[in-house]
């Protein structure tokens, strides 16, 4: 346990240094907060990964060879911590290691696609026609790459579940410390704070499970964080317009459906037409083009699997399969399992509006579940600290931004509830939609009143998810090992366990009834008929090739 609290501690600090690396060395900014740094270092962290797997699988030496090389670099420049980063480097470690102690992945799809994909990654540069063999390859987030990059001679295999904690520990940290501020004064009251509050609220109540976290937790974490800082923005210099920009391509690397984020830097673009051409020929163009460029060869897709965006023409895409794969999603986002009407086919069940009667048996109660506790005590708050009598409080919230962020989360909303509608899908979008239509009390708050809340809510929240953590130990505690080892299988009993089909004498794909973890690679749990589909393979210079 204590090995694996170092491991912690060591990407912590490594996501740390690489941050402040990028942030004085690359990107030149004068002035960043020690928490936007360490985020800054997750997402250079990130870009590393996605540009080295083009060349080079991302495997324990090649990792290893950056880790030392940036502590080097560390040292050689002479940097150095304060005091505040020491502390939060501690608090930001036994966060991350207490969120995963006796927990488990994200079920089934760590096991299914994550997983199996972060070997991928750890065995194989970037591997074309990936999807041929699963096609949820072609959903990866950029996370899987974050991931697969922690696996280096100190954290070792297990290093690849660490990422998402830290992602988590790092941003719950930034809205607790971005309260403290105000009630330390370092800060005044700003619609910043109240919306930080909402989140710290949120995350209390529903982010706090490792087992839930997958690629939707992260995702949404970084959404929240993104709309802080756009409520934060007081100019448009080039720095601020740079990590707006930055901030909004890591999202939607994360997840395709956070396209509409960019309505912001490019607002704020055309605000600063002299900007343009440093943005667009800037290190977050390049990753988004980098990003494309890989679903690219992964599927011969920019964006799969939306069919329109695909290339019939490359060796491997396989449009009947991106066809399927696209109808599939769209489906089952819409209740397919839930369908009472076995004679309607699955194209017809998603269109015409066919799906709401499904959905609103099971993923609309579900919503309506989660959502309406938290409304009713958001609602109690509000009530407790607004004041109809006092004068309201102007410029809130310069008025662009509000149109801009009501605009924003209208259209996220309603795409949610008509393309997406899985409530881990889109769930920051309608907590954002709630904090807009709640913006007419906010001008009425009663700042002394506030503070109150605020001084109650964060402790509160801290012996909240503590207490959630203490209890999952003692639920698991004879049943789970402390850190989940069980993902990790044995080489000799993956063979034993796992079919085989050899593509060539070079290539043996596996398959699994179930789950496939990390065990061999590649691997997948959709069976073909090999022979009969004619599934082949073939390396060309340094890339492997599966096509029909």
């Amino acid at each position: 346990m204590v090995f694996f609290f170092f491991k912690v501690l060591v990407t912590v600090v490594f996501y740390i240094i690489l941050g402040k690396l990028t942030v004085s060395k690359i990107l030149n900014y004068k002035e960043v907060s020690f928490i936007d740094t360490s985020i800054i270092g997750i997402i250079s962290a990130s870009f590393i990964a996605l540009i080295v797997n083009f060349f080079f699988p991302l495997n324990q030496i090649n990792n290893s060879i950056f880790l030392i090389l940036i502590f080097l670099f560390f040292l050689f420049l002479k940097f150095k911590f304060r005091k505040i980063e020491y502390l939060f480097i501690l608090i930001a470690s036994i966060l991350s290691f207490a969120i995963i102690l006796f927990d488990n992945e994200y079920r089934p799809d760590a096991g299914l696609y994550h997983l199996p994909y972060i070997q991928i990654l750890n065995e194989h540069n970037v591997f074309l026609g990936l999807t041929n063999l699963h096609t949820r390859f072609g959903h990866i987030s950029i996370i899987q790459y974050l991931s697969a990059f922690n696996f280096n001679i100190i954290t070792e295999q297990i290093g690849i579940i660490i990422p998402t904690s830290i992602i988590f520990s790092f941003i719950y940290l930034y809205f607790l410390y971005d309260i403290q501020k105000l009630l330390k004064n370092k800060e005044k009251f700003s619609i910043g704070k109240i919306f930080s509050l909402f989140i710290i609220i949120y995350i209390t109540y529903k982010i706090n499970r490792y087992s839930e976290f997958g690629n939707d937790a992260p995702a949404h974490l970084l959404f929240f964080y993104l709309v802080s800082k756009i409520l934060y923005l007081k100019k448009n210099s080039f720095e601020n317009l740079h990590n707006i920009y930055l901030y909004s391509v890591y999202l939607f690397l994360n997840k395709i459906f956070f396209i509409f984020i960019f309505i912001f830097p490019i607002y704020f673009l055309l605000q600063r037409k002299k900007f343009f051409l440093n943005i667009t020929m800037s290190i977050p163009t390049l990753f988004i083009f980098s990003w494309i460029l890989k679903n690219l060869l992964v599927s011969g897709c920019l964006f799969f699997p939306i069919k329109i965006t695909c290339f019939e023409s490359l060796k491997w895409t396989n449009l009947q399969l991106i066809e399927s794969a696209n109808l599939e999603a769209d489906a089952w986002a819409k209740a397919w399992p839930q369908n009472s009407d076995k004679d309607i086919s699955m194209k017809e069940f998603t269109k015409k509006f066919k799906w709401v009667e499904a959905w609103l048996s099971v993923h609309f109660k579900y919503i309506i579940k989660i959502l309406l506790p938290y409304i009713f005590f958001m609602i109690l708050i509000l009530f407790y600290v607004m004041n109809i009598n006092r004068k309201s409080l102007d410029n809130l919230l310069e008025k662009d931004k509000f149109i801009l962020l009501a605009i924003f989360s209208t259209i996220g909303t309603i795409s949610f509830f008509l393309k997406f509608p899985v409530y881990r899908y889109g769930y920051s979008y309608l907590i954002l939609f709630i904090f807009i239509i709640l913006f007419w009390s906010f001008k009425f708050i009663n700042k002394d009143k506030f503070l109150k809340i605020c001084k109650f809510i964060l402790p509160l929240s801290l012996i909240i998810i503590t207490s959630k953590q203490l209890i999952r130990y003692k639920n698991n505690y004879d049943m789970r090992d402390f850190i989940p080892n069980h993902i990790f299988i044995n080489k000799s009993e993956f063979n034993k366990k796992y079919d085989k089909f050899y593509l060539s004498d070079n290539l043996i794909v596996y398959y699994s009834k179930n789950e496939c973890f990390y065990g061999l690679s590649p691997c997948t749990n959709y069976r073909y008929n090999f022979t009969k589909k004619k599934l082949k393979y073939k390396k060309k210079f340094i890339f492997n090739i599966i096509y029909l």
